[in-house]
This record gives C-alpha cells, structure tokens and sequence, in this order.
C-alpha cells in the first residue's frame, strides 16, 4: 500500500519527467508501476503458502494474500488498459 501510496504521488510529475528524460510516458508509468507489481506478487504468494501450511494462524496469511491481490489487480488493470488505448489510438 506505501508503494502504491508513492507511485500515485509521483503520477503528477510523469509529463515534466518524460519531458526532460529519455523515456516516453508510457514507459515512465511503467517504472513506477514495477515496484507495487512485484511486492503485491510476494505478498500474494507468500499470503497464499501461509495459508497453506497446516497448524498456523490462517487469518493474517489471508489479509496478506488478500492485500496482495487487491494492490496486483489495479497495476495490471492499469497495464493492459494502457496497452489497449496504445493500440487503439
């Protein structure tokens, strides 16, 4: 979630950053994106091992694979919508 706090306050400064950098938009909102993407897939992941190990509290493995998959599906969403209009326009 701190991740994905970051990565939506950098957003605003994406124009000025492709605009001075040798990346395009696309690829900056892509960099910023990578970050919450791999820690939503470890906590997705290790939320689902938790849950499954038998004899251990299964709550908190539970909201860790919840949370995970709740800041993954965004990103991806996100993602594929980008690729789409790219494609499109």
């Amino acid at each position: 979630m701190v991740a994905q706090t970051i990565a939506a306050g950098l957003t605003p400064f994406v124009p000025d950053a492709a605009y001075q950098l040798p990346f395009n938009v696309a690829e900056i909102f892509t960099l910023l994106r990578m970050p919450v993407i791999v820690l939503a897939i470890v906590a997705t992941v290790l939320g689902v091992i938790g849950y499954l190990r038998p004899g251990q509290p299964r709550l908190a493995a539970a909201t860790a694979a919840a949370l995970g998959i709740a800041a993954l599906l965004p990103m991806l969403a996100g993602g594929v919508g980008g690729v789409l209009v790219n494609s499109l326009f």
